[in-house]
């Protein structure tokens, strides 16, 4: 089968959906083809870079279009130039498109409309937090896209909701019918669990850490949404000297000012920096313990993946994440909770032990990328 996926942005170096998805398609032996635009999303980090241009090529097994666009709302969404001649040169049989929001859906369903045997699905990311936070926002959503999808949904078999909170969303706000609907988590690729033992090993020596010592991880792209001045107010309130504190990521910059007293004064606080997707799965694999008391984030899927258990902020989709006993939740979002959680684990190593052999369990069974390809095929 002719997979296409289109999504509005590529990033090479990430662990995406739309990175991952297509690759574990073309292993269970499907033709899979990405189109793009011809830039990356704007990061804070690539400004100057982003632009990468027109262009084909092998990414993982997966052939990537990179076409010129029209227009660019930046982060949101582009108009493409030559979609729909594209597609009726690789004439697809199914058609993932990544967003329900966004122009290239009419020509995905104009495509469709051409040829009704060709599946298309989509996938929402939207919800209550991301996505509604003004009065604009609910005339967007509510009143234009509401209207739009409606128009819409005849031509889509299948709309998947990454998370519990798109599904509500998708409900609520859309007014899309449930039997269109399903939650289709965002997951991980679980191939570094392979060489689990190998891989720790080596980057906890690279990083100077002992066999009896805990290693925590704070990783992403770092705003004041992810509480990391939560994490870092309760970690310096610890006394143990077995204990250790790796942020990786970029930190936005008027945030890391906020930061900077924490992580100084501290030197059981390491700071890395950006790493790619590939990299940080190896630092997920040296780590013990991942703590995220913020926002949202595709990292949340990746850190279980390579078998490590998370600290997550108490949401519906975080409630999904650690259900078979993989992790904690923070319920009352204070330092002193926070504080408290970490002197549990680290007074009570078999925790997170058991913890561990729990993640692996669910990643393998609920999060792998190939569990879940398998899903967007019906099998």
């Amino acid at each position: 089968m002719k997979i296409v996926h289109i999504c509005q942005y590529f990033a090479e170096d990430m662990g995406y959906q739309e990175n991952l998805l297509p690759v574990y398609q073309k292993i269970l032996g499907h033709k899979v083809y990405i189109i793009t635009s011809d830039r990356e999303p704007l990061f804070h980090n690539n400004k100057d870079k982003r632009i990468v241009g027109k262009l084909i090529k092998n990414y993982k097994g997966v052939e990537l279009f990179r076409i010129n666009i029209k227009y660019e709302s930046i982060n949101r969404f582009v108009i493409f130039n030559d979609l729909y001649n594209l597609l009726e040169n690789i004439q697809p049989d199914y058609i993932f498109h990544h967003g329900i929001t966004v122009p290239s859906l009419f020509t995905a369903i104009k495509y469709v409309k051409k040829n009704p045997y060709v599946i298309l699905n989509c996938d929402i990311h939207s919800d209550y937090n991301n996505s509604m936070r003004n009065y604009f926002s609910e005339i967007y959503h509510k009143v234009i896209w509401r209207n739009i999808i409606k128009f819409c949904l005849p031509y889509i078999k299948k709309i998947y909701c990454v998370a519990p909170e798109s599904l509500k969303f998708a409900e609520n706000v859309y007014k899309i019918y449930k039997d269109k609907l399903e939650f289709l988590p965002l997951g991980g690729d679980t191939k570094v669990l392979e060489n689990y033992d190998m891989v720790r090993s080596k980057y906890r020596k690279l990083l100077g850490i002992n066999d009896n010592e805990l290693l925590f991880v704070h990783a992403g792209k770092i705003t004041s949404s992810k509480n990391t001045k939560l994490l870092l107010e309760s970690f310096n309130h610890l006394e143990f000297n077995n204990i250790h504190l790796l942020i990786i990521g970029d930190i936005e910059n008027s945030y890391y000012k906020e930061l900077e007293p924490y992580i100084v004064v501290n030197k059981r606080i390491k700071y890395i920096g950006w790493k790619s997707s590939e990299e940080l799965e190896k630092y997920f694999c040296a780590a013990d313990l991942l703590i995220q008391p913020g926002s949202l984030s595709a990292i949340f899927e990746q850190a279980i993946c390579c078998g490590l258990p998370v600290v997550l902020k108490e949401c519906e989709l975080n409630k999904f994440l650690v259900s078979n006993n993989n992790g904690i939740l923070l319920k009352q979002m204070t330092s002193e909770e926070l504080e408290n959680i970490l002197r549990t684990v680290i007074e009570n190593r078999d925790l997170i032990d058991v913890m561990h052999k729990k993640a692996v369990e669910f990643a393998q069974n609920s999060l792998s990328y190939q569990v879940i390809a398998n899903k967007t095929l019906g099998s």
